[in-house]
């Protein structure tokens, strides 16, 4: 299980994007940056979550029915 970070090119600065409270990490496999890198979809428990990086870092949940995995931009 992992957690996210960003972090200034030099290691300053860093900031826990997900999970955004102490909650289960997640694997490679269910996270994706958004073509911008503004944001990051993450699948936790079946769940997607949009994670905006910048600023507050908001934490929208997009499904609640289980069913989502390995979430890719298009």
């Amino acid at each position: 299980q992992y957690d996210w970070f960003v972090m200034n090119q030099d290691g300053s600065n860093k900031a826990r994007v997900f999970p955004v409270r102490d909650e289960r990490g997640v694997t490679l496999q269910q996270a994706a940056w958004s073509p911008d890198g503004r944001a990051l979809i993450v699948a936790q428990d079946g769940n997607l979550f949009m994670v905006e990086v910048e600023g507050q870092r908001t934490l929208r949940q997009l499904t609640a029915d289980g069913g989502g995995s390995q979430p890719k931009w298009r």
